[in-house]
């Protein structure tokens, strides 16, 4: 996705923004991405998952 800024001196600026997290699995490829989940992401070509805890308040 392509978001464009433009600055305080008129100047506009393309930043490219990638929604899903790829797998950085060597297994999976380029393009394998990661399900996000309520608490953790998970690829489901290897298994790879990351699980996310709440902070202690």
């Amino acid at each position: 996705m392509q978001i464009f800024v433009k600055t305080l001196t008129g100047k506009t600026i393309t930043l490219e923004v990638r929604l899903r997290k790829e797998c950085p699995n060597a297994e999976c490829g380029a393009g394998t991405f990661m399900a996000n989940h309520f608490d953790r992401h998970y690829c489901g070509k290897c298994g790879l998952t990351y699980v996310y805890q709440k902070a202690a308040a």
